[in-house]
């Protein structure tokens, strides 16, 4: 029986922590708008002088770094909903021994 009740709470752990990994989520917002009108230039276009080059080295993050997302949305509440989960399975399994043990 005490084997069992480990078997499970070691089941219940690993969920709650593959769980935790989990708990953040993506969500996106699209919005366009569209306008009409026109531009005028008066005068006449001058360069102020040759375009330089575009910069060579630019530096970009590694490939497995993860960086912050916008609209990142951490659920906590799971993590807190299987802690209690635990917190229950475990009490019962001390008062179902007490009981036993008493008898």
């Amino acid at each position: 029986m005490k084997r069992i009740i480990c078997i499970v709470a070691s089941c219940l752990l690993g969920i709650l922590i593959l769980g935790t990994a989990s708990t953040s989520g993506n969500a996106s917002s699209v919005q366009s708008t569209e306008t009409e009108g026109t531009i005028r230039f008066m005068g006449r276009y001058e360069p102020e002088g040759t375009p330089d080059p575009p910069p060579t080295g630019i530096a970009k993050p590694p490939a497995g770094d993860r960086l912050p997302q916008t609209n990142t949305v951490h659920h906590t509440q799971w993590v807190w909903i299987g802690w209690l989960l635990v917190g229950l399975v475990a009490t019962a399994g001390v008062k179902r021994n007490k009981k036993n043990k008493t008898n």
